[in-house]
Formats: structure tokens, C-alpha cells, sequence
């Protein structure tokens, strides 16, 4: 509605250049936030996963920064023990004033910790010492952030030109507190 588009072609004998102005308008600005689904966790654990998302009230409503602040949520999650977080959004525009609220609705499942870690792809390498790189280790409560940082341990050891590591799909139970781990290496 506030949006204008202008343009202008020039068009020499053997191209054209296409030229465009836009001229946004105002602003659908966000009026509210309602994040959902964190009553298992602790009050300070809540506001710690909640702030300084990239999505906020009274900014520009923006679809590209919802999706940011979902996947920041899931991932602050996953790095808090709850392997299969997951989340669902929503959003409404009211066009006429100028104004729009969005929803998030966190679905955390169940706090776990680290189960066995099976090591695969060592050779010459002894699979304690892949395990004494990590960073995660059996017993502590999941994080996918502490999955990263034990990868690139690996990776900055120079023993391997590939390392993943990774929850055990195969050995996985949804019903257990335990979370399977496996390491997959490929020797430098």
C-alpha cells in the first residue's frame, strides 16, 4: 500500500540496463511476541533461552528474522539437553494499522543426558583417544553446542580430515533419558 516502485530502462544497441527505486513506506511494526512451551524449565533457564532474539517487539515485523529467532530457540534448547526440540510459528499482519504479532510455539520433549559414544572409522588412532578430544562426554546432559566443539577438537587435532559426531539415529530411543552418540572418523 505505502510502496512505490519507480524504474527506468535505458536500452543502448546491444543491452539494457534496468534501473529501480523503491520507496519502502512505513514500517508493519511487531507488537507482540508470545513465546510457548518452556514451562519444564526454570525461570532463569526461560529468560536465558528467550533474550535477545532477533525478532522484537516494537522493531520492523520481518519473516527472515522470525525464522532466526525459531531456530535460535531450537538450537539454545538442543544446547540444553533436549535433543529433539523443535518449534512451530505463526504470524498475523493487520495491513491497515500497520502492525503485526507472531507466536512461537516451543515443543522441547524430554531432558537428556549422554549415553554411550560409539566410535567408528579408527585405524592407527585409538578410539580413547577420539573420546579424550571431545568435549562431551558420558553422562552430561546433552548439548548439540557441546557436539560442535567436540567435532572441531577433532578436526584441530590433525589426526583426521573428517569428524562428525552425531546423535546414534540407529541406537536412539525416544522413551530413554540416555542419548547415543556416534563419532565417525576418517584418518589424516
Amino acid at each position: 500500500a505505502d510502496v512505490r516502485v519507480d524504474s527506468v530502462v535505458k536500452r543502448p544497441p546491444t543491452d539494457v540496463f534496468a534501473t529501480f527505486r523503491i520507496m519502502e513506506g512505513k514500517p508493519i511494526l511487531l507488537t507482540d511476541l508470545a513465546i510457548s512451551g518452556l514451562d519444564s524449565l526454570s525461570e532463569k533457564e526461560r529468560r536465558s533461552v528467550r533474550e535477545g532474539l532477533p525478532l522484537r517487539t516494537g522493531q520492523p515485523f520481518n519473516l527472515a528474522l522470525l525464522q532466526a529467532s525459531v531456530d535460535t530457540l531450537v538450537w539454545r534448547l538442543r544446547s540444553r539437553g533436549f535433543p529433539r526440540a523443535d518449534a512451530f510459528r505463526e504470524y498475523a499482519v493487520d495491513s491497515a494499522a500497520r502492525t503485526a504479532t507472531a507466536g512461537i510455539a516451543l515443543e522441547p520433549g524430554r531432558r537428556m543426558r549422554v549415553g554411550t559414544i560409539r566410535v567408528e572409522g579408527t585405524e592407527r588412532v585409538d578410539s580413547n583417544v577420539v573420546r579424550a578430544l571431545m568435549v562431551t562426554r558420558e553422562g552430561r546432559v546433552y548439548s548439540q553446542s557441546e557436539l560442535f566443539s567436540s567435532q572441531a577438537n577433532l578436526y584441530r587435532s590433525d589426526l583426521f580430515r573428517l569428524a562428525a559426531v552425531s546423535l546414534d539415529t540407529a541406537a536412539f530411543d525416544p522413551q530413554d533419558t540416555l542419548v547415543p552418540l556416534v563419532v565417525r572418523v576418517s584418518e589424516s
